[in-house]
This record gives structure tokens, sequence and C-alpha cells, in this order.
């Protein structure tokens, strides 16, 4: 069924409605300072993610060094292979949670926990066979 031409949707002219305002807008002009956005700082993530970059990389070459551990049930082996999978992705969760949380902080906390989450996260299986050997 065609609408109808006449139908108060498709008419352009001048309204009945008086809950419609006609006349001249609000002369007073608002406008807003600027926020300064702590988001954006590219510098400390490209820094920050490359080095939590390389920390997984690191972690995967440790993992694929590490001798594999005899098992001695089924239950003793996925436990393992879940916990390899862990420290691997533990590095980039960490990064990703540590600066969406933080992105209102000031930029000193911010910093803060991500040293200090290099810091836990240090890929100790690629560094335990160089300085002990």
């Amino acid at each position: 069924m065609p609408a109808d031409p006449t139908e108060p949707a498709f008419v352009w002219d001048e309204s009945q409605d008086d809950s419609l305002v006609l006349g001249e807008p609000d002369t007073k002009e608002v406008t807003p300072r600027p926020k300064k956005d702590r988001r954006r700082n590219p510098v400390a993530l490209s820094v920050f993610g490359g080095l939590y970059a390389v920390w997984a990389l690191a972690w995967v070459l440790g993992v694929v060094a590490a001798p594999s551990q005899p098992a001695s049930s089924l239950l003793d082996a996925v436990m393992y292979q879940f916990g390899e999978f862990l420290a691997i992705i533990a590095t980039p969760l960490v990064f990703g949670v540590v600066w969406w949380l933080t992105r209102q902080s000031p930029r000193a906390t911010r910093v803060s926990l991500l040293v200090t989450g290099l810091v836990v996260l240090l890929p100790l299986p690629l560094i335990l066979p160089v300085v002990a050997g």
C-alpha cells in the first residue's frame, strides 16, 4: 500500500506542533576548553609495547628451548602445557591491562606499573642459562 503524500510525516511546510520552537537560537556561545588527552602518548606506547613484545618473544624462545618434562599422567602434561601458554600470553596481557586501566592516571603511575610488569615477567628460562653458563 503506497504512503499517503498528505500524511504529516511527508509535509514539509509550516507545522501545527506547538513543541517546535522557531526563532533565534540562543546567542550565548559556550566554548569548551580542550581537555588534555592523557591517552595519547605514542613514545611510551612504542617503547613499552616494543619491550613487552621482546619479552613475549623471549618467553616463546624459552618455552621452545626448555626440555620437555616427563609427565606421569595426562593431567600433568596438560597442566605443564597450560603453564607454558600462560607464560607466553602473560606479557601482552599485562601490557594491555595496565595501559587500559591507567589511561586516566598520571604518567608516573603508568610508567611505574609497566616497569614493575617488566621486572615481574622477566623471561627467566632464557636468562638463567646465560648467567649460569
